[in-house]
Order: structure tokens, then sequence, then C-alpha cells
């Protein structure tokens, strides 16, 4: 019976207590299954919404060519199935702290490549900050039995090492640390989804993993000693949670406040065939029947409607996604409402370039991820003989819109409309939000309808 990955590979999971139970609660918040999240409180996804802003702020613009040969070729339509899911991996990778971009080839002659969130995978050695050791698990469920398929990933020197176990347990536990109560070991050929995996493969020659790593470039606070990356929301992690707990307490002012009608039964109409005075159906929540009179015999309506303290509630909760648009790096209107920024222009191009600079730098570490990426496909195809050798270069490039000025774009709109080379329509399309069927007729004048 094993009951850890060291007892399985010798080698034993590097995160710390701190950074593994950091990553919990981060996977926890990115799910909105933050332990705050209950009774009243029901989370605003704040984690999530941030994720995803900064995987469309890296990759959105990104555009790439593989070119040089045939194997260039080959690696180009392979590498084309992760540029279609690219942005939402990097959404998670941005959530869990970085990723691995996997490829493997499948029984088609095909590279495939997983991308495996930072929490999903265990690093086992660690050179000079850079990964040289990992095991990847793969986990089926059959019955009351839980199976996990151990890939052991080593580079020592120039020898390249990968191994796969596989295991079954009726109680195993998986953690950020590590597998506990792996169960017994099965052979991976009674397992009809790894009955074709190696249970070994060597090869000499190797310069780096047979993967590409992407880590959030963010200093590490958690743990000093770590070489891990951590979540793009990891410093605002107080402050979601004051704005998920304050969503809770407006909530609660909008319920508690609600306009009622305390009325003697007098006011109510009789139902003709139960002869009973009713409640007007849809009107439950606002009516109230107090009985035939008040104590003093004289008929009730009493209404309560006090007033709701909206503006305040607002206001403060405005503020707590400002500040967690500031420990996140993202630009000021991001999460809170534009037209309620009272900045300077000073300010507000200073948020902008807080994003810029983050979301740069994201580029840079993932450009990097990619290219060894594209060295691992590079090097399957030699142990494979998917394609025959050849140069593989690689143009990549990264978008820089987040830091366009709408002022100086809308100028030089303006310029280009007087010059004649856009047309008013396409102006108010642009600019208004508007088809260009409807910015025709909400020109000032009519526009005739262009020669086709």
């Amino acid at each position: 019976m094993y009951s850890g990955i060291k007892d399985v590979f010798g080698v034993e999971p590097i995160l710390s207590e701190s950074m593994a139970a950091h990553l919990d609660l981060c996977r926890k918040m990115y799910l909105n299954q933050s332990p705050w999240i209950k009774n009243e409180v029901k989370g605003l996804k704040i984690p999530f919404q941030v994720c995803v802003e900064f995987g469309r702020l890296i990759c959105s613009e990104m555009q790439e060519e593989i070119t040089g040969s045939s194997r260039a070729v080959y690696i180009e339509e392979q590498a084309k199935r992760l540029r279609k899911k690219l942005q939402q991996a990097v959404t998670l990778a941005s959530g869990a702290g970085g990723m691995v971009m996997k490829p493997y080839v499948d029984d088609r002659g095909r590279i495939i490549t997983d991308c495996v969130a930072a929490w999903d995978y265990y690093p086992v050695k660690i050179i000079a900050d850079e990964l040289r050791g990992a095991v990847f698990p793969e986990f089926l469920q059959k019955g009351k039995y839980t199976y996990v398929r151990l890939e052991y990933h080593d580079l020592t020197g120039t020898t390249y090492t990968i191994r796969n176990r596989a295991f079954k347990s009726r109680k195993m536990q998986v953690t950020q640390k590590d597998i506990l109560q792996l169960g017994e070991e099965v052979d991976l050929s009674t397992v009809p989804e790894w009955q074709n995996v190696s249970e070994e493969t060597v090869f000499d020659g190797a310069d780096s993993m047979l993967f590409g790593v992407y880590r959030v470039p963010m200093a590490n606070n958690i743990d000093l000693t770590s070489a891990a990356g951590l979540p793009v929301f990891s410093n605002a992690i107080d402050q979601i949670r004051k704005a998920d707990e304050h969503d809770a307490k407006q909530n609660w002012e909008f319920d508690s406040k609600e306009t009622a009608v305390q009325a003697s039964a007098e006011y109510f109409k009789v139902n003709a065939e139960t002869q009973k005075r009713e409640t007007p159906k849809g009107k439950e929540r606002l009516y109230t029947q107090m009985g035939e009179s008040g104590y003093d015999g004289k008929p009730i309506f009493n209404v309560y409607s006090p007033d709701i303290r909206y503006d305040a509630f607002s206001r403060q909760q405005e503020d707590n996604k400002r500040e967690i648009e500031f420990n996140c790096q993202l630009a000021y209107g991001t999460l809170s409402k534009a037209q309620e920024i009272e900045k300077t222009a000073t300010e507000i191009l200073a948020s902008k370039q807080r994003s810029y600079s983050a979301v740069t730098s994201m580029q840079g570490a993932l450009d990097d991820g990619m290219n060894e990426w594209i060295h691992a496909m590079d090097i399957l195809c030699d142990l494979y003989g998917l394609a025959p050798a050849g140069a593989v270069e690689t143009n990549r490039i990264w978008g820089d819109s987040i830091m366009a000025d709408e002022d100086a774009e809308r100028a030089n709109d303006r310029s280009d409309m007087a010059a004649g080379i856009m047309r008013p329509e396409e102006y108010r399309s642009k600019w208004y939000g508007e088809s260009l069927e409807e910015a025709r007729k909400n020109l000032p004048q009519q526009v005739e309808e262009p020669e086709i």
C-alpha cells in the first residue's frame, strides 16, 4: 500500500504548508466557494472576473506564426489547437498562479497539449528557479474506487526520464500538497484509458523539460523561499471578502426596508366563492391583513416605507472595488463604475500604466513558456519521427491597446472623417455603439446609401 508521492518515486512535493494553504484558499475563491460565503453572503465572483480580465488583456491580441521548414509547418498545425483555448487556459492560470503546457502524442500521430493549472500538479525539483521535476496526476472514478495515474518527469543533467504508475483506492485524499492513501498499485494495461501508456521512457541529450511553464510574475509574499507563482488576486483577498460581505449588507438594506402595508380586513375584497377576504394575488409581500379593526375600533391602514441608504452603500462598494483594482494591478473602471471615478487625468493614466506594466510582464512570462512548449514539440518530433528535421522559427506579437488613449483615438477618427477617409455613420457606429443602419438614421442629416 502506498501513502503518498514520495513512496512511489522517492521524491517529495516541495510546496510548503503556507503556500499549499494559500493556493487552496485561492482555488476556492476562484470557484466562488470562499470560506466566508455562507448564509446571506453569496459572493460576487470577483476573483473569477479578475482572472477573466487578465486572460483577455494578455491573449486577445496575440498573434503567432511558426515557420522555417516542413517540421515547422507540422508544429504550426499542432499549435493551432492550443491557440484556440489559450485565453481560457490563461484565465485559469491567473487564478492558480501559473500553468504547465504539456504536449503529448496521441494514437493518431497528433500533438495534443494539456494545460495543467499550477494547483493540479506537484513540483518535486526546482533548480535556480526552474522546474526540473514534476508529478502530473490523472484521475478516474470507477464505482467505489478512485484511480490515479502518476506521470513523473525528471531532467537530470541531459537525461530525461518519464515514469508512469497507476493506483486505486477507496480512501484517496487529494490535497494541494500531496496525494494521500494512494492504495494499491495496478498495472497500466488493466485500465482501458491507460493501456497504451508506457511505464518508462528515457532519452539523453535533453536540454529542457518536455513542457512549457508559465508562472505569474509576481513577487511571492506568502513563502519567501518558494518559486511558485501567486494568483493575480492574491494581494486583494481581504478586500474581496469585504466586498462580498458588503454586498450581503446592501441586499439586507433593500430587503429589510421593503415597502409594506398593514391594513384592516375591510380594505380587502371578499372572494365570491370562499366568502373570505383575500390579499390581491401577487401582492402578498406588500399587504398584511390585521383583523377587523384596531384596538380603538378604528380601521387600520399603516404604510411602512423607510428611506433606503442606497447612495451610501453604493459609494462604499465602489470604494471596495477600487481597492481591489489597485491591489490586482487593474485599471480603475475595470470592476468599478467608470463614470463614478472621481480621479484626475494623471491618476487615471497612472492606473492604466500600472495595468499595462502588469500585463506586459505576464505576456513576457507567457512568451517564454510558449517558446519552451514549442521546443518540447520539436523534441517530440524527433522522439516519435513525426516530421523531418528542420528549422522552427516562431514569430509572436502581443497587442498593447490597454494604453490606447480614447480621446486621441477619437480625435484621429474625427480627422479621418473630415478628410473623407471615414464616413460619418462609421464614426457614429464606432463611438455610439449603433449599427451602421441606426447610425445613418440618427445623423443630423440623412446620409445616402453608398453605391455598391
